[in-house]
């Protein structure tokens, strides 16, 4: 048998013709394909998930309503005003002042022979009472002192002071803080 051979010229044209031609084809399949998968996707989704989701909603809203029959108006009742000191609890929260910027202000003015026993502060005027108790009368008149360079406190007052057993002095005083104390 005898071989015929074309000429390697035209090979190589038509090669690159047919190459050309088959890869547009391959293209156009797998875009049509790529669509397709899409639409069916789509449909899918449009027909069969938004179903289940909607049959689901529906299992959920007659729960609801069976748990809204079986529960008597008192315990309704009883679950809003529990609702609603929460809210109230919650407002009182956001409103409060910090009092914590007290007790640095009072530990960096307090003498290491003092100290206190009771606290008590209103927001309303400012005022900080306490009591305690200094080794001795010397104690005292040094915190006093204390007080007064204190740039934080318009007014200090001593109520009481008296001497117990042991030699201590118990005594009571009221602060009162600046406008701006809490701004800083």
């Amino acid at each position: 048998m005898a071989e015929i051979k074309a000429p390697i010229g035209n090979r190589k044209i038509q090669s690159r013709e047919e190459s050309t031609s088959g890869s547009a084809w391959r293209l156009l399949f797998f875009i049509a394909f790529v669509f397709g998968v899409f639409v069916v996707s789509g449909l899918g989704l449009q027909f069969g998930y938004a179903r289940y989701l909607r049959s689901k909603i529906a299992i959920v809203d007659s729960n609801i309503m069976k748990l809204a029959d079986e529960s008597s108006n008192e315990q309704q009742d009883q679950f809003l005003n529990f609702q609603y000191q929460v809210a109230n609890l919650q407002t009182i929260l956001n409103n409060r002042i910090q009092v914590s910027k007290i007790f640095p202000l009072l530990e960096s003015h307090t003498n290491k022979k003092v100290h206190y026993t009771d606290f008590s502060f209103d927001a309303d005027t400012l005022r900080l009472d306490f009591e305690g108790i200094a080794l001795s009368y010397d104690a005292l008149a040094e915190q006093l002192q204390a007080y007064a360079l204190m740039q934080e406190v318009i007014e200090y007052e001593i109520s009481s002071a008296r001497l117990r057993e042991g030699g201590t002095v118990a005594f009571s005083v009221t602060l009162t803080l600046g406008k701006n104390f809490f701004e800083l």
